[in-house]
């Protein structure tokens, strides 16, 4: 058997993928999949932060303030659900079959925005007496963003 006729890994994916439009929408389409679990993540990892501030009783000895908690939940909120929105809409734009769980996405952004609006770094006030509630609502947003999120990638993942 002659070597020149083995097929090379780049011969192999020539033939699987018609172009390398296709292999880099693939490429493009992980790295937003990867992009959105590692922002949701730290999202969520930021909530928990703020809940277990709330759950804990804190002294004046305390490293961080409330404040200080809810900043950084809210700053990552907004990197978060405007990565993520611009990046599934530049997908979704074309492909009118998920309009219905994009406009949902839309709907849960705001809520969320709506969260930092209230409790963002320019809040001279914050408003300690409904936040646990808000929190909670705010985790059950997050909750229906992450399925949207992920039904919206597999759909993408698929068609590929």
């Amino acid at each position: 058997m002659n070597n020149d006729t083995l097929d090379t890994p780049s011969d192999i994916i020539e033939e699987d993928f018609s172009s390398d439009a296709a292999v880099d929408e693939i490429l493009n389409l992980k790295e937003i999949t990867r992009s959105t679990i590692d922002s949701r993540n730290h999202a969520l990892s930021l909530y928990a932060d703020v809940m277990n501030y709330l759950s804990q009783e804190q002294g004046s000895e305390a490293s961080v303030t409330l404040r200080e908690v809810l900043e950084d939940l809210c700053e990552q909120l907004v990197d978060y659900t405007g990565k993520i929105h611009f990046s599934l809409s530049t997908l979704l734009e074309d492909d009118p079959q998920n309009k219905g769980v994009s406009d949902l996405l839309i709907e849960n952004t705001q809520k969320i925005l709506d969260f930092h609006d209230s409790y963002n770094s320019d809040v001279i006030e914050i408003k300690v007496d409904n936040l646990p509630e808000k929190l909670n609502r705010l985790g059950e947003v997050m909750a229906e963003r992450a399925l949207l999120e992920d039904k919206l990638l597999d759909v993408l993942l698929l068609e590929q």
